[in-house]
């Protein structure tokens, strides 16, 4: 079997969230039901190097790197939420309006239903948050560490080879990278920031459904050969 058969019939973007990351917002006091809002915002495209630098700089455990993204001002467009960096369905994505905008919907009323402090209040943080560095990691939920990771992919590499068996296209895959310590995989790994709200003050307060804001960030990951082979 060719490097380029195995290679074109696996490398096909598979998508793994990768990090939760929650940050509670200020009342707007005013229970709406069930699900979140979700907010997918399109891909961003980004070297591997570059995502191991900003998300994995001691090659374990996920944390935003802020020391790169303050040293390096070619990183800030990776962890940006700010309108001309991120995008949802080609639009501009801005944080405060989306949040406004899924309150009203919980609501079913118009925002001049909050008060006015709150609505300074939340426009205040949101203002604060202009990246992902900007979010305190404490409110990192839980997130997938970089070995864990790494053979997470491996094993989507090994199981969709076009071969009768895993052991054969494992070793096909160990011979057609035998000048290679790892096989790039075309992945798309997401990291999601739930924003919640917490209401307060009367017994008529309602609290409004969390935003997941999903950043997907798409990426050729290099997986190393050694799990490849392993059968």
């Amino acid at each position: 079997m060719s490097s380029s058969t195995i290679n074109s019939s696996v490398n096909q973007a598979f998508t793994i969230n990768i990090a939760t990351m929650q940050n509670a917002m200020p009342n707007l006091d005013i229970l709406c039901s069930q699900s979140n809002h979700e907010s997918n915002l399109d891909d961003i495209n980004i070297d591997y190097n570059d995502f191991l630098k900003l998300f994995y700089p001691n090659s374990a455990a996920f944390e935003i790197n802020r020391q790169a993204v303050r040293n390096d001002p070619t990183l800030h467009q990776y962890v940006s939420l700010l309108p001309n960096y991120r995008t949802e369905n080609g639009s501009p994505f801005v944080l405060l309006y989306t949040i406004l905008a899924n309150a009203e919907t919980d609501l079913n009323l118009g925002r001049s239903v909050f008060t006015s402090t709150s609505t300074i209040q939340l426009t205040k943080q949101l203002s604060c948050i202009q990246s992902l560095a900007d979010i305190d990691t404490t409110n990192i939920v839980n997130s997938i560490d970089l070995p864990t990771l790494q053979r997470t992919v491996a094993d989507h590499y090994v199981a969709n080879l076009p071969s009768t068996s895993s052991t054969s296209a494992a070793s096909a895959a160990s011979s057609s990278s035998s000048s290679s310590s790892s096989i790039p995989v075309s992945v798309r790994f997401v990291i999601n920031i739930v924003m919640q709200y917490f209401s307060s003050g009367s017994a008529r307060s309602l609290t409004l459904k969390p935003t997941n804001i999903n950043l997907t960030y798409a990426l050729n990951f290099q997986v190393p050969t050694s799990l490849t082979s392993k059968t």
